[in-house]
């Protein structure tokens, strides 16, 4: 049985490397016992269960501090091990992206009452333990057995009704099935509570809805105004992440919203009822002049990560435009310009007291995952742009010479992503899955932008000192994250491909080159940026499952027909730097797009000192090469771009023959 994690406290201060206290967890042991540290519920917010709607809610009986036998697969765990998996939940999984939508005091009081809701409890210990825990088989496979308990008892019964506290469960639900490889399921599941939230009007919360509930309605303390705005927030980030960036692709639209952004923590954990800012700020809303008197609470960190999302996914979907080439180049060159002063907007209005530094990180040492989301999606905004800078100037042959700049600054905000990211390995934060993707689009940048920038500039190293020292801390979050999330897994396994091709083995360790050996089937076949143009994942989880495509598997007809019989659902198997992006934004001198109107990656090494080649079988594929190097040419124009996150990074290289022998490879190479 395990120790979730602890609180210790450390950090290197600016300038003379001294300690500070910082929020650290220490290794559990590999499965969940009572926790030693004492809980912080009045400084964290919670997440819970409860039903509403024709249902009755199905509560869990009080806690029994008696010590229990081993719970059975499935079965919610009682006593100081719920207590305590309950505790871990709110210390992680609750700061990512934003699930911060369970009031942490309410929740715990029902818990000990016994009136908890049930599947609510199981989706949160489930996720505490893939995501918080020691990531070891006997942990994922409880935590597997409790999200199936949860989705397969709550799933039939939302056709018949449901209520807030349902539209919860599966938005926790949503995240866990993306992350064990359940892409199908997720993909159908984030519809689904985006319909469930829209159902009850929770987008227009604030003009549906009474500010404060009567008190004869008798509701679920879970269930307050600003708590039911959080779960409306989270319905919106989440569709901002599935949607990938690819335009007309996304559910949810941010000018539907209209409701006030999250409040401080304080106010939401004390129920007050406070009035902050729309995501907008439009001066002639009647809306918003209608308030304009009124005190403004503080925004929460959250709102911040939310107005971040909504930027990025609207400079997602210009790059997404300007790759089809529906407009002309003057006419993207000017919606540039107006995406640029978008961001800008949004970069600057972060007050200081959340801007990265050493003070800001102790302040906010309970939220760490948080706060480091923040500024790392912050700095991904600029290499968004950056993307569509380049899909804008390599159409116009009058701008080509702005083009290295806009790859100088891709580096110059991939670099602090690196550092952020060391800060919380130093700290020893659970990291929110999306940071894998993030490290990985790093990654790429370090690897290909430099070697394409030597190709005209033969005094710029692409092993600078600067480089080689921030590749360690991507390749180990995305190897930490892999052990827990599946799309980060098939992510770790490009990294070493592409880590191999550019002559940097060094950084490999043995789980590195196992899990290579173990997936190599598996990986794209671009030599430089990873291929996201197509649905990849539902594609490999199809052929995971065994079933067997009537085409060819990596173009879309391969998703026209689907054969379920036989098929089972599977479980998954020191100083910190400037970091700040308004700092990274006023030290690089960065050209406007009012001013301004591709190269290969250099050859890859040859020496790639693997160890022996072993075996490389994968499940269901040991006849079917074809699929595997076929994935990356779609057929279809309407594919050139993925659904996943990071599909603007592929921004050149052909698909290049490989077999899955191992040695083959290495001599290719």
């Amino acid at each position: 049985m395990a120790l979730p994690r602890h609180l210790h406290l450390s950090l290197s201060n600016d300038t003379d490397r001294t300690t500070a206290f910082l929020p650290t967890i220490s290794s559990p042991s590999p499965l969940p016992q009572p926790l030693s540290h004492v809980r912080s519920s009045e400084t964290e917010s919670t997440s819970s269960l409860s039903r509403q709607g024709h249902e009755t809610t199905e509560t869990l009986q009080p806690v029994d501090h008696a010590p229990s036998r081993p719970t059975p697969l499935g079965q919610l765990p009682t006593g100081k091990e719920l207590e305590d998996l309950v505790e871990l939940y709110f210390s992680s999984v609750h700061h990512f992206g934003f699930f911060a939508f369970i009031h942490q005091l309410h929740f715990n009081r029902l818990l000990a009452k016994g009136k908890a809701p049930r599947e609510l409890t199981l989706i949160m210990i489930a996720s505490a333990m893939r995501f918080a825990a020691h990531a070891v088989p006997e942990n994922l496979v409880r935590a597997d057995a409790w999200a199936d308990a949860a989705i397969g008892t709550l799933l039939p019964r939302i056709y018949q009704g449901f209520g807030a506290i349902q539209l919860m469960t599966l938005l926790l639900a949503q995240h866990y099935d993306l992350n064990r490889g359940n892409f199908t399921s997720a993909w159908l599941l984030g519809a689904s509570c985006t319909r469930m939230m829209q159902m009850m009007s929770l987008q227009t919360l604030d003009r549906t809805y009474p500010a404060k509930f009567a008190a004869n309605l008798r509701l679920s303390p879970l269930l307050s105004c600003e708590a039911l705005r959080r779960v409306a927030w989270c319905a919106f980030y989440a569709d901002t992440i599935v949607d990938g960036g690819r335009y007309g692709f996304h559910i949810v639209d941010e000018n539907s919203y209209r409701l006030q952004l999250p409040c401080d923590m304080a106010s939401f954990l004390g129920d007050e009822t406070v009035v902050t800012e729309p995501l907008f700020v439009v001066p002639s809303d009647p809306a918003n002049t209608s308030t304009a008197s009124l005190d403004r609470a503080p925004l929460d960190m959250s709102a911040y990560l939310l107005r971040t999302a909504a930027a990025r996914r609207r400079a997602l979907h210009f790059a997404f435009r300007a790759s089809h080439r529906e407009r002309t180049s003057e006419q993207l060159s000017a919606e540039l310009v107006a995406l640029e002063a978008d961001i800008e907007d949004v970069i600057a209005a972060l007050p200081r007291r959340f801007h990265f530094n050493t003070n800001n990180m102790i302040l906010h040492r309970d939220r760490l995952i948080t706060f480091i989301l923040l500024h790392i999606l912050r700095h991904n905004l600029y290499i968004v742009v950056g993307r569509a800078a380049l899909q804008v100037y390599q159409r116009d042959s009058a701008k080509a010479d702005l083009i290295p700049q806009v790859r100088r600054n891709r580096i110059s905000h991939a670099l602090p992503i690196a550092g952020l990211i060391s800060e919380g390995l130093k700290a020893g934060i659970s990291f929110d899955p999306q940071i894998g993707v993030q490290a990985y689009v790093a990654l790429e940048i370090l690897l290909f932008e430099p070697r394409r920038l030597a190709e005209i500039d033969p005094f710029l190293d692409p092993k600078a000192p600067a480089l080689m020292e921030a590749i360690p801390h991507l390749l180990t979050v995305i190897r930490d994250i892999a052990d827990r999330s599946e799309f980060v897994k098939q992510l770790h396994v490009e990294a070493v491909h592409r880590l191999l091709r550019c002559g940097h083995s060094h950084f490999l360790n043995q789980t590195d080159f196992t899990a290579f050996r173990s997936e190599y089937r598996l990986v794209c076949q671009d030599p430089a940026e990873y291929d996201f143009r197509d649905f990849r994942w539902a594609k490999l989880e199809r052929l995971r499952r065994g079933v067997r495509p009537s085409t060819n598997a990596g173009r879309d007809e391969a998703l026209l027909e689907y054969e379920s019989g036989g098929e089972t659902a599977s479980s998954s198997a020191a100083t910190s730097p400037r970091l700040d992006a308004i700092d990274v934004r006023y030290a690089a001198s960065r050209p406007s797009a009012a001013q301004r109107g591709q190269s290969v990656p250099s050859a890859p090494s040859n020496e790639l000192d693997l160890p022996a080649a072993q075996s490389i079988d994968g499940v269901g594929m040991a006849q079917t090469l074809l699929p595997w190097w076929g994935l990356g040419e779609p057929e279809n124009p309407d594919q050139m771009f993925s659904l996943d996150w990071s599909w603007f990074l592929a921004e050149s290289g052909h698909p290049g023959y490989q077999t899955g022998d191992l040695t083959r490879f290495s001599s290719q190479l």
